[in-house]
C-alpha cells in the first residue's frame, strides 16, 4: 500500500512520466546545488491539443497525451527527468554544456513531438512549443522557471512549433564550465 501511494505521488498515472510534485522537488534541489552546473530546463507545450479534446473527445485527448509522453521520452533519452506538469504541459531537465547543445535538444523535442491525428472526418496536427533556460545553481527555481516560461510564450506568440532559449543565463553558465 505504501509503495502504491508513492507511485501515485511520484508518477503521472496517465503518461507514466514523473509527476509535477516529484519534478518540483528535484528541480528545487538542483537549483540550490551550488556545485553543479550544466543542466537546463525545457518547458514543452503541445500545440493543437485543445482541438483534440474539443473535436474528438477526452479519451482521444488522453491517448494524445500518452503518445506525447512516449515521444518526449524518446526524444530525450539521456534526460535527468521528464515530467508531465499539467494538462498538455511537460518539463525536461537535461544535461547541456552549451547553447548549441541545448538548441539541439530543444530542436529534437520539437521534431519528435510533431505528428497528425487522423479520423475519417478530421485531421489534427500536433506540434510543440518549447521554452528553455539554463539552470544556474544558486538562482531561484522560480526565476529559472519564469525564464523558460517566457521563452515558451514567445514561441507561442510568434507562431508556435519551435523553441526559444532564455539568453540571459548562458553567459554565467558557460563561464562556470
Amino acid at each position: 500500500m505504501v509503495e502504491q501511494l508513492r507511485q501515485l505521488a511520484e508518477y503521472d498515472m496517465l503518461t507514466g512520466l514523473t509527476s509535477r510534485t516529484r519534478f518540483e522537488a528535484f528541480f528545487n534541489e538542483i537549483c540550490s546545488d551550488e556545485g553543479r552546473t550544466g543542466r537546463a530546463l525545457l518547458l514543452v507545450d503541445l500545440d493543437g491539443f485543445k482541438s483534440v479534446n474539443d473535436t474528438l473527445g477526452h479519451q482521444a485527448g488522453d491517448d494524445c497525451l500518452k503518445v506525447a509522453g512516449r515521444r518526449l521520452a524518446r526524444a530525450v533519452p539521456k534526460a535527468n527527468m521528464v515530467a508531465r506538469i499539467g494538462g498538455d504541459e511537460f518539463a525536461v531537465i537535461h544535461e547541456c554544456l552549451s547553447t548549441e547543445d541545448l538548441a539541439k535538444i530543444a530542436d529534437r523535442v520539437v521534431r519528435e513531438l510533431n505528428w497528425t491525428i487522423s479520423t475519417p472526418t478530421k485531421t489534427i496536427r500536433i506540434a510543440t512549443s518549447v521554452g528553455a533556460a539554463i539552470i544556474v545553481p544558486g538562482h531561484s527555481s522560480k526565476d529559472i522557471f519564469a525564464k523558460a516560461d517566457r521563452g515558451l510564450y514567445e514561441v507561442k506568440s510568434s507562431g508556435k512549433n519551435g523553441f526559444r532559449i532564455a539568453p540571459s543565463s548562458w553567459s554565467r553558465c558557460e563561464a562556470a564550465l
